[in-house]
């Protein structure tokens, strides 16, 4: 076995998906996303999703996506839910990036206030616009 390969790709048996030995054996080119180095990661490892749980990749793919979007400024809000209760439960957090939970039904009007207070400070800082977009 070629020592140098193994070297540069530390094997990592809690990172399932990102160094899993199918992956590391196939070429670089023909890797998927999931085995690349520079590939974003909000959600550690860690959380008490079930093993092979939709819900957490959904979540991943989509939080890694709008922080690629978004330049790495995103506050989420989450309501009450599974994906709330297997990543942060009291006074932990999986999340690598604010997370804010909310309750049952009011996960857009928590956003909406995150929003407000971001352009108040953005104001009182004397910066003539808020980073925060209009959706």
């Amino acid at each position: 076995m070629n020592d140098s390969a193994t070297s540069s790709q530390p094997l990592k048996f809690y990172q399932t998906g990102t160094f899993t030995v199918g992956n590391r054996l196939l070429n670089p080119v023909m890797r998927t996303v999931q085995a690349s180095i520079d590939r974003s990661n909000s959600i550690n490892s860690g959380h008490r999703a079930c093993q092979g749980c939709g819900e957490a990749l959904g979540a991943r793919y989509v939080v890694d996506a709008a922080m690629r979007a978004t330049e790495g400024r995103l506050i989420a809000a989450n309501a009450t839910g599974c994906l709330e209760v297997f990543s942060t439960p009291y006074p932990e957090s999986s999340w690598q990036l604010p997370w804010i939970h909310s309750l049952f039904g009011n996960a857009a009007a928590v956003g909406t206030g995150i929003a407000a207070a971001l352009k108040v400070k953005a104001s009182k800082a004397g910066l003539p616009n808020s980073s925060v977009r209009k959706c």
